[in-house]
């Protein structure tokens, strides 16, 4: 029997896209606690690379065509089955990957109809995604692309890199051999005949949700796991994450062009038959990183706003991934990227920004040079073991670049698979925010301040002096902890403070211990941006000299270590 559809369904276009639904004009029959989709199920999430349009999926549904029974419905609606097809405006055809429903359906004040519904949904035997049970007894992990996380955490969008195939099959031979070799082939030589080197097909199976499970099942084994895998289960109950190809399949490994005539051809088929041949599999969990995505939900339980991806960065500690990681940056853009890497990295080299695509290009050109200047018979077991190892090797390296990210964005220096985590290592602040604390009669006072045009005077030299706006003003007592935790609140995540009219650093309990982010300037303050501009190039010099201690943080983030640093001082934490 059918399995009915519930809003955690999953869907998948032939074009690419990878969807879930919503229903809100269903709210009478939930299973599990997520609502019954019915052919008023609007679409919520969308992931994947569009073959049509070229670019991340753009997804818009029509109407369902099938799937759903006109006995069974919600507010007049027909409840829909995981036999239900869509199309997207774009001409893509739509169908059910999961159903969300594998059990009972629970009612609430439902409908005759939607009781009618729920009672045929109770008769029916405790099923199981049909594409989940069968690569669940399959030993070699090829499973249909799922969104579940298995270990618990949450639930994983496809990278819209990553275009959703069938589970990958045995490849049949070629009819007609290949002299497009790394090996010196020789027709009229028995054992050239009888090798499937010559023959062995050049496409992959690039599926990220493949590659997920390998890689979970891989660090279930807390011996399989080095120090960036560890990272990711301290937070994986945390974000959303994507499984992220190190070696991108569709875009590096197997990248299609188009010749003149209109043909397409796999630039890399050389090196894919090769890698086919000796047994390499590009889903292989060696080829793994798990990286945040955008969670447009974050921060709504608590009445915030949804987190940017600089927040998320700050909080997880990880690289954002977004499909399509060849990026660019325009001219401006560029010139100060690179003055920012020149002093993060304390170097005068003016080599050409490269994005993600174009160095992991350029590393599997090295293997390729290297592979054209050993010709020799690569039909044996060290000789396929050492193609394996070459480009695991290099997804160890990369690897190990993204996952510096953890102690410093700078040090994942050149590989960002993204341009907002390269933005978020070398672009920021743009502007500067400044707090100014002086004495307010037995208060603190507090002001805000925007420095603007920080990074254009930065970069300048045409005596272009610094703008402060101001921006809040506030007293504090620090005489009650409910007073000082105003206080941070009201600091969020400002970095630099100014103490002035006699404050001492010793004063305000929750800025970090070294004091390099707080400036102590003598003088008496009666309008303080007055003030800040009589002393604007110390103030400059100051900030330009902190940009290498400085990382953005989340506000969140921010507030709580600054509590953290208060119950540590007042004594109100145990250590």
């Amino acid at each position: 029997m059918a399995d009915f559809l519930s809003e955690k369904a999953t869907f998948i276009c032939d074009k690419g896209g990878f969807i879930t639904c919503k229903d809100s004009g269903n709210s009478s029959v939930k299973y599990n606690g997520a609502t019954l989709l019915t052919t008023g199920a609007t679409l919520e999430n969308k992931a994947g690379a569009c073959v049509n349009l070229q670019s991340s999926c753009n997804c818009k549904l029509t109407v369902w065509s099938s799937g759903f029974s006109p006995m069974k419905t919600s507010n007049g609606k027909p409840l829909l089955t995981d036999s239900a097809k869509n199309k997207c405006v774009f001409g893509g055809n739509i169908s059910v990957v999961t159903s969300g429903v594998s059990g009972k359906v629970t009612t609430g004040t439902a409908p005759v109809a939607m009781s009618i519904a729920a009672a045929a949904l109770l008769k029916t035997e405790k099923a199981f995604d049909k594409n989940s049970a069968e690569n669940k007894n399959s030993s070699n992990k090829n499973i249909s692309p799922k969104i579940e996380n298995p270990n618990g955490g949450q639930t994983e969008n496809l990278s819209s890199n990553d275009k959703i195939e069938n589970p990958k099959k045995t490849q049949k031979l070629l009819d007609k051999p290949s002299k497009n070799l790394f090996c010196p082939y020789n027709e009229n030589d028995a054992a050239c005949k009888n090798c499937t080197y010559p023959r062995t097909p050049t496409t992959i199976d690039n599926n990220s949700a493949i590659l997920r499970e390998n890689y979970l099942a891989h660090i279930a084994e807390e011996n399989n796991c080095d120090e960036v895998d560890k990272h990711f289960l301290k937070v994986q109950d945390k974000f959303k994450f994507q499984a992220h190809h190190l070696i991108s399949g569709n875009q590096i490994f197997a990248p299609m062009e188009t010749k003149s005539n209109g043909v397409k051809f796999n630039r890399r088929a050389k090196l894919v038959r090769l890698a086919n041949f000796c047994g390499y599999d590009i889903n292989n969990a060696l080829n793994c990183v798990m990286l945040v995505m955008y969670d447009e939900n974050y921060g709504k339980q608590a009445g915030g706003k949804p987190a940017s991806a600089y927040d998320i960065m700050s909080l997880s500690k990880i690289q954002w991934h977004v499909g399509g990681h060849s990026y660019t940056f325009s001219a401006e853009e560029t010139q100060r990227l690179k003055k920012q890497i020149r002093f993060y990295r304390k170097t005068n080299s003016d080599a050409p920004l490269l994005n993600y695509v174009q160095l992991v290009s350029a590393e599997l050109d090295k293997i390729e040079n290297s592979l054209t200047n050993s010709i020799v018979c690569r039909n044996s077991p060290e000789q396929k073991n050492s193609v394996i190892e070459r480009l695991n090797q290099l997804s160890a390296k990369i690897k190990k670049h993204l996952g510096a990210f953890a102690e410093k964005p700078q040090k994942s220096f050149p590989y960002y698979v993204s341009r907002e985590a390269y933005l978020f290592a070398f672009d920021l602040p743009r502007t500067a925010k400044i707090i100014l604390v002086r004495r307010a009669g037995e208060n603190f006072l507090f002001e805000k301040f925007r420095a603007e045009r920080f990074s254009e005077v930065l970069n300048s030299n045409d005596g272009k002096t610094l703008i402060f706006k101001k921006t809040g003003s506030k007293n504090f007592k620090f005489d009650t902890r409910e007073n000082i935790l105003d206080c941070i609140i009201f600091c969020d995540n400002v970095e630099f403070f100014i103490l002035a009219d006699g404050v001492d650093f010793m004063d305000i309990f929750f800025l970090p211990n070294n004091g390099n982010f707080v400036k102590n300037i003598g003088g008496k303050v009666d309008s303080g941006e007055k003030f800040l501009e009589q002393h604007a190039t110390e103030i400059l010099v100051w900030l330009r000299d902190m940009q290498g201690e400085y990382q953005y943080t989340a506000i969140k983030q921010k507030i709580d270590e600054r509590i953290f640093l208060l119950d540590k001082e007042t004594g109100e934490t145990e250590f």
